[in-house]
């Protein structure tokens, strides 16, 4: 995968995938998207440090009726990624953004597992976005 396979969100400094990709075990099935964050800060010395987080994300059809519905809820899920959505990797760059390290990123997300990290606390997140069920963020 390459970055060019992602649509950038200049208001939030966020990467989506373009495509959608297909979950499914014998638990949940649900069509989830990428998304790579880019949150630029600075030190005291106003030297600036880039933190790329890497998320997987449900795509807004899998994502159940009661919470699409609620369109502030739905748009808090989308803008607290860190609560709604799965963390994948988080890398800190010295640095502003930088088109290496968002293809580096970019080039690494077939190697993910993401079995292995929707399955903390028996699915609980995701069927609760996807099934509307209860969950803790």
């Amino acid at each position: 995968m390459s970055i060019k396979d992602f649509d950038f969100c200049d208001d939030l400094k966020r990467y989506t995938t373009k495509e959608r990709f297909w979950f499914e075990n014998d638990v949940i099935c649900f069509w989830y998207r990428f998304i790579i964050s880019c949150h630029e800060y600075t030190d005291w010395s106003a030297k600036y440090t880039t933190r790329y987080s890497l998320y997987m994300f449900p795509d807004d059809e899998s994502i159940h009726e009661s919470y699409r519905n609620d369109k502030s809820h739905f748009s808090t899920m989308k803008v607290f990624l860190d609560h709604y959505a799965f963390v994948l990797r988080v890398k800190e760059i010295k640095g502003k953004i930088n088109e290496k390290e968002l293809e580096k990123i970019a080039n690494c997300i077939d190697k993910i597992n993401i079995e292995s990290k929707i399955k903390v606390y028996k699915y609980q997140k995701i069927k609760g976005l996807v099934n509307g069920t209860t969950f803790y963020v």
